[in-house]
């Protein structure tokens, strides 16, 4: 059985979700969806987000991103520390 995992959305202030697998992800995720996936925590998101490391954007006040980009993200992350 695939692990849950539990995510609460801070900024929708709802329920907590529950996740089965990252393909149930939504295709546009938020900074504790993102943090969940790269295990990290909110604030180091944020940070990487204002900064320009990760390549999100903002929605409102809130920060944004695409599935795909998170994937070609965790991929880039990947070669760079092979090298």
């Amino acid at each position: 059985m695939p692990r849950r995992i539990p995510v609460y959305d801070y900024y929708a202030q709802k329920e907590r979700k529950v996740y089965y697998s990252f393909d149930e992800l939504p295709a546009i995720l938020n900074v504790n969806e993102i943090a969940l996936v790269l295990d990290i925590c909110t604030e180091t998101v944020l940070r990487h987000c204002k900064k320009g490391k990760l390549p999100a954007f903002r929605a409102g006040n809130v920060w944004r991103m695409r599935k795909e980009r998170l994937l070609e993200y965790i991929e880039q992350m990947e070669r760079a520390s092979k090298k």
